[in-house]
């Protein structure tokens, strides 16, 4: 697989699972020099996620979008919390600003006597594609070789990211509820009008009402209705323990929409998809699910022989 498509994985993990990946991959650097350090309640980690004690070498993990208050906050607590620090590694997959550069700088020119250094997503996959195949597997979890060219990624489009609270969700669907509940009342009215009138034409005036009403109320909150983020299915995963949190499940197969639990009752919803390497073809895969392997890609210039099986973390293996 090409380095690109490695950015992108490492690009498209968040919080404690973007660390667990940089943890394996110190691991396989340093191999047992490297010292992870866990998070103590209100303690915290000291700046730290890892350290190597023979170089006086920390390392802080983070894949938290507000790069410039992260680094000052990370490095401040490691150097009033550890002692003697020649080297700091601020390690993150989101640095994508001179700003955030600038934040270093300050802080090298600052202290002189410490060398500060930022690993970025992009420098990790330059390394892991250089690495055995069998360390590859250690640090992404797979049993299949990283580098097949049958192999690709499920890749989350940033455009069309929505991230909400779950209370959020309510308030944005209660237009869909209430329709479903108007609709519901009416239909119960009607019919039981229905039973105990013989007034036909009353009736046949009723259910031309019900029939209007749909259209129209659509028309007035066509809008709102487009928000809906159906939180009855999110309930219903989060309480069957089907999407526990850190991560990402198919929510919509019709609509490719997957949704990922970034925190208790905190969800980002996803569009996933890559490109179809099946000889020349050019279609984009999309992800929808399988009795047999869960997961599939189908592509959507060919459903029937484009498959793809897809695993837990959104690689896809070609079924040839």
């Amino acid at each position: 697989m090409e380095i690109d498509l490695m950015e992108i994985l490492l690009e498209g993990k968040h919080s404690f699972e973007f660390q667990d990946y940089c943890e394996r991959y110190f691991d396989a650097v340093y191999g047992t020099d490297f010292q992870r350090v866990a998070s103590y309640g209100n303690n915290g980690d000291g700046g730290k996620d890892g350290y190597i004690s023979e170089t006086k070498e920390y390392f802080a993990i983070s894949s938290r979008s507000d790069v410039k208050t992260k680094i000052r906050q990370d490095f401040v607590s490691c150097v009033t919390k550890n002692y003697n620090i020649e080297i700091f590694n601020f390690v993150t997959n989101r640095i994508s600003t001179s700003d955030e550069l600038a934040v270093v700088d300050k802080l090298r020119m600052d202290n002189p006597g410490i060398k500060i250094n930022v690993i970025t997503h992009k420098h990790m996959a330059a390394k892991i594609m250089k690495m055995p195949s069998q360390q590859i597997r250690a640090i992404l979890c797979r049993s299949v070789d990283f580098q097949d060219d049958h192999t690709v990624f499920f890749t989350a489009d940033e455009n069309k990211k929505i991230s909400f609270p779950f209370l959020q969700s309510v308030k944005d669907s209660y237009p869909y509820y209430l329709m479903v509940l108007v609709l519901f009342i009416l239909v119960i009215g009607i019919g039981v009008y229905y039973l105990f009138s013989s007034n036909e034409r009353v009736w046949k005036i009723s259910m031309m009402s019900l029939l209007c009403t749909l259209p129209v109320f659509l028309y007035f909150f066509k809008d709102k209705l487009q928000k809906n983020k159906f939180p009855h299915k999110i309930l219903y995963l989060v309480l069957g323990e089907k999407l526990p949190v850190e991560r990402e499940v198919l929510f919509d197969e019709q609509s490719h929409i997957s949704i990922r639990r970034n925190a208790p009752w905190h969800f980002t919803f996803n569009i996933r998809s890559a490109n179809c390497i099946k000889k020349g073809c050019s279609g984009k895969v999309y992800l929808y699910r399988s009795e047999q392997y869960n997961l599939i890609g189908r592509c959507e210039n060919d459903k029937i022989n484009h498959v793809y099986k897809v695993d837990s973390n959104f690689y896809g293996d070609l079924l040839l």
